[in-house]
């Protein structure tokens, strides 16, 4: 069912056979990793905020995604000067897009602008 509904909700979204399952990417979330066996999707995926993100904030979709490094210290990008940790935009909100798509090989990839301490 959740895997349906991520279908619905990324209507482009990238898939690659692995093993006896699959690998979603989701350019539309952000870049967000997924995977399934069968019919049955093996991440927590949060659909309703996937549908209606709730804008300003780190939305947990679920999934798997990469981060930029370093995540704290001195130069840290999830803890800016005087802030909690966050999570910037251009990593959780803004779209990836497909840089290569092949028999067994799906790259996407995204241009991010960020601030660190």
């Amino acid at each position: 069912m959740k895997l349906k509904r991520l279908h619905e909700i990324d209507r482009e979204i990238l898939g690659i056979k692995a093993g006896d399952g699959m690998i979603w990417l989701s350019n539309l979330l952000g870049g967000r990793i997924f995977c399934s066996i069968g019919d049955e999707l093996i991440h927590q995926f949060r659909d309703d905020l996937a549908a209606e993100p709730e804008p300003g904030v780190f939305n947990n979709l679920g999934g798997n995604s990469l981060w930029p490094a370093p995540e704290g210290g001195d130069f840290a990008y999830n803890y800016l000067p005087e802030n909690e940790w966050l999570v910037q935009d251009d990593v959780s909100v803004k779209p990836a897009e497909t840089l290569i798509s092949r028999d067994n090989e799906l790259e996407i990839g995204k241009l991010m602008n960020l601030s660190n301490r």
